[in-house]
Order: C-alpha cells, then structure tokens, then sequence
C-alpha cells in the first residue's frame, strides 16, 4: 500500500517547563515607533521587503528579549534586530563575492563609526554607522567591546556559509551547530541585555558563562528552526535547517522522526542550561549581582523567541496564537522558484487559507 504524504506537521513545546517565564518592556510601542522610523528613514527596502519585514514584529521581539532595559537600551535591541533583518534580506540576494564586499563596508563602518561613508558605498554601512554612533551613547565601555566582538564574528560567520553553498558543502550536526550559532546572530543579540552592566574580561569570558552562552544559543536555533522549516522546505532554502540535515545524515529519520529527536534535544539544552547555571562561581557581592541580572538576560531569550514565534505573524499569519496551542501546522506544498528571486509572503499566505 502507498504511503500517504504528511498533511501536517506538528510542532513540539519543548518551552512549557522552561522556568523563565513570558515579561514584556513597558516602553514597547514607543521604542519600536522610534526604530521602524529609523529603519524607513535608511530607504534600504523595498515593496516586498517592507512586508516582510512588517510581519517580523521586531519591536516586539525586542521588547520580550529586553523586558526590563531602559528605553536607551531596548532602542539599541530594537534597532540591532531591525540592523540584522536587514543583512539577512540583502545577504539572502548577493552570491559569495557580494556577501564579501558588503561585510567589509560594514565592518569598516563598526570600526570607525566615525568616518564618512563613501556615496558609492552600499548603504548597509551608513546603516551600521548609525546604529553604533547611537548604542555608543549609553553602552557600557565592557559591552562595547564585547558587541564589537560578537559582531565581527556574525558577519564572518555569513561569508563563511556563503562560501560553504558556494563550495556545495555537506552540513554535520556539529559543524552546523557551530557556524549557526553565531550567523544567527544571537551572540550579538546577547548584548543589549548588558549595556547598563560592567562585566569585566575574567567574569565575562569565565567558562561557565561562554557555556550558557553555547547553550542559550542553540536553543535559539532547535526553537527557530522548529518554527521556520515549514516555509523554508516549501521554497527549497532549507539545506541550513536543523530538521532538513537530521533527515540528510540519516536516512531513516523522517519529519516526524526528526521533529522528536529535536525536541529532546531541546529539552537535554534546557537542563544542561540549568545545571550550568548552578556552577557559577562567586565574584564578589556587587559583582555577583550583575553576574545574575545579566544570565537572566541569557535565560530569558529562549522564551522570548518562543512567544514572539507565536505573537508575531512571522511563521503562522494571524494563526499564531491558535497555532501555540493546537500545535499543528498544515504542511505547505513545495513551490517552483527562480533560485535568484526571494519568495514573499508565503508562510503568512498558506498558513491564513
């Protein structure tokens, strides 16, 4: 007998244990009004990328990531996730030399924020030279370097995947789990949640904490890939999925399979997060206070993300929150595509049918 093909795909809830619960910033809706006049003022998007990125909601992504930040810092949170949409969109559309030149602009533009951008330049770096000169006005001097960092290593971490498909490289699970965990951006994003916070080099980069950050990270991308592979199988983009390179290495996993072995590895993160969390070693009073508000930072994120997958109508259209509780999402068929132009609206379109 033929086997039926799948109809729906059922989301696990790895997060309904998770001990960090959902808050939100009050300055919300100011903040975000502030940062999507930023982002239209850039002139950097057009019809279909101005949709897409109304759907994303990053304003409330930022205000569930940032829930106690003061508007200074939830605006440099908020225009960070707008900053990073916007190098996925052009990433997403320039092959492996046109990733390198524009990562160069924008490093250029981090290290000196200062310098006038060239009128040829991609844009992108006006963008960067904006959004730093703001930050720097009230980050931490301990935050700035450690942004500087952690988005050097973003950007790098986009070239290195351009020149991986490029190269038509085959993903492992750990090769995947590592590039991923810094072209997802969270480490940067990781950051507005110490901008108010001293936490010098012994403290900061202390093993146990680099560790949460690891582990904070990847739940990131078990949770966003859970979310994401519908839509990304349906346009043929999802060889960077968890889901996709499970069934890849093994052959006798299919979606069903996979999504399991996904949620329980999403469930091993959160108690491994957990146990980490209770080695931290002692600072000092004083210092073991900013230890903690900032590792409740890194705890709050996954719950953050999780919220806003459903919140927002990024995945699910105006199904989300219907969608949070049934847990099952009608799998969308596999759509002809020109590799060089970007699908639009297709999770919002076939979801809401």
């Amino acid at each position: 007998m033929e086997e039926r093909p799948l109809r729906a795909m059922y989301l696990p809830d790895p997060m309904n244990s998770w001990p960090w619960p959902r808050q939100i910033n009050p300055h919300y809706r100011e903040v975000t009004a502030q940062s999507t006049a930023w982002l239209h003022s850039l002139k950097l998007l057009g019809p279909k990328s101005q949709r897409a990125f109304d759907r994303c909601e990053t304003g409330l992504l930022a205000a569930l990531a940032y829930p106690t930040a003061s508007k200074e810092h939830l605006r440099t949170g908020c225009d960070l996730l707008n900053l990073t949409f916007l190098v996925d969109e052009y990433s997403e559309m320039e092959d492996s030399c046109g990733i390198h030149e524009m990562v160069e602009v924008m490093l250029d533009a981090l290290c000196n924020p200062h310098k006038k951008r060239p009128a040829h330049e991609m844009h992108l770096g006006e963008a960067v030279c904006q959004f730093w000169n703001l930050a720097l006005e009230t980050a931490s001097e301990s935050s700035q370097k450690h942004f500087v960092e952690a988005f050097t290593g973003y950007l790098y971490s986009i070239m290195q995947e351009a020149d991986e498909c490029d190269a038509g490289a085959v993903l492992t699970i750990a090769h995947y789990l590592d590039i991923r965990s810094r072209n997802i951006g969270a480490y940067a994003c990781f950051i507005p949640g110490e901008l108010h916070l001293n936490l010098p080099d012994h403290i900061f980069y202390n093993p146990v904490l680099a560790d949460l950050r690891r582990i904070a990270a990847q739940l990131l991308i078990v949770n966003n890939d859970l979310m994401s592979y519908n839509k990304e199988q349906a346009i043929g983009r999802d060889e960077y999925n968890f889901l996709a390179i499970i069934m890849r290495t093994d052959s006798t996993m299919d979606l069903p399979a996979a999504t399991s072995w996904l949620s329980a590895y999403h469930e091993s993160l959160q108690s491994e997060f957990i146990d980490t969390i209770s080695l931290l070693p002692s600072f000092g009073l004083a210092l073991d206070r900013e230890v903690q508000e900032y590792t409740s930072y890194l705890a709050n994120w996954p719950r953050a993300q999780d919220c806003w997958n459903f919140e927002s109508t990024r995945y699910f259209g105006n199904k989300g929150l219907e969608i949070q509780v049934t847990r099952k999402v009608p799998l969308f068929p596999k759509l002809k595509r020109n590799p060089r132009v970007k699908e639009e609206g297709v999770t919002v379109q076939l979801v809401e049918l």
